[in-house]
């Protein structure tokens, strides 16, 4: 026995088909072109633009400048100016007194001058730089004032060598 097999073509009528949804790329590119053409274009206006006349540097603001302290080899600004305090009020100051008397920030003195307690002015030292009283520039002591203990500061012999020396 012998099969015979036939090939069958089929064709589908295109009528038959269901169209595509939507325009076509060719109907879109079309349509862009149109609304493009379709719009305004949008011209750009030219600013001129004038020179400005050129300005004159402004005037340098003349201040008045205070004696700058002199400089004494491994003391800061502050500390020289408490020094000159200190020696110019001729006996012992509190640190409120100093403070104002050299104009320098009162809470910064523990710094400046040092603490009365041992261990703190040692610490802050080492924190942030030698303070007069550990350098022996100023000495600190208790005074009674109006019932309260104070501590008072005096510049020592040694603290006003070295503002001589400064000074030369």
């Amino acid at each position: 026995m012998t099969a015979n097999t036939e090939t069958v073509a089929t064709t589908v009528n295109p009528s038959l088909v269901p169209a595509p949804k939507g325009p076509t790329a060719a109907e879109s590119l079309a349509k862009q072109k149109a609304a493009d053409k379709a719009r305004k274009p949008i011209i750009k206006q030219e600013k001129t633009v004038t020179a400005a006349p050129a300005k004159k540097a402004p005037a340098k603001a003349t201040k008045t400048v205070k004696a700058e302290p002199k400089k004494v080899e491994g003391l800061r600004k502050p500390q020289i100016r408490l020094l000159e305090a200190l020696k110019k009020a001729g006996k012992p100051l509190s640190r409120a007194q100093a403070a104002e008397k050299a104009e320098v920030d009162q809470a910064a003195c523990v710094e400046y001058i040092g603490s009365s307690n041992p261990e703190i002015r040692k610490s802050n030292d080492a924190k942030h730089f030698p303070s007069l009283i550990s350098l022996g520039l100023v000495k600190h002591e208790q005074h009674d004032i109006d019932g309260k203990d104070v501590v008072v500061y005096s510049i020592t012999a040694k603290g006003k060598e070295k503002l001589e020396k400064a000074a030369k």
